[in-house]
């Protein structure tokens, strides 16, 4: 149920156990509403958390190796953006990360 059906519902009942419940189930749906927002935002933080990790990592063995700053810069944008797209039968095919 949506909250503007809840709304609707709200207006519309007559007794007082109808409003009761249209009440109750709009805070149900925003309930549902928020928890799932929050895991979706959860999942992102840690997704982003990982890459940033791993670019991190990237970066420390580049310089470890004896390349310099800004080549291991390069080499990891050229990598992400690799990353980026997926080849499919010798075509690069461009997709979101």
């Amino acid at each position: 149920m949506t909250i503007l059906e809840v709304v609707n519902n709200v207006r519309t009942a007559i007794f007082g156990k109808d409003v009761r419940e249209s009440i109750a189930a709009g805070f149900e749906t925003i309930d549902s509403f928020t928890t799932e927002s929050v895991e979706k935002m959860e999942v992102s933080v840690r997704d982003t958390q990982q890459r940033q990790e791993d670019l991190n990592a990237r970066f420390d063995e580049y310089i470890k190796n004896g390349m310099k700053v800004k080549e291991a810069v390069k080499k990891a944008c050229d990598l992400y953006s690799l990353k980026k797209n997926e080849v499919y039968n010798g075509y690069i095919k461009s997709r979101e990360i």
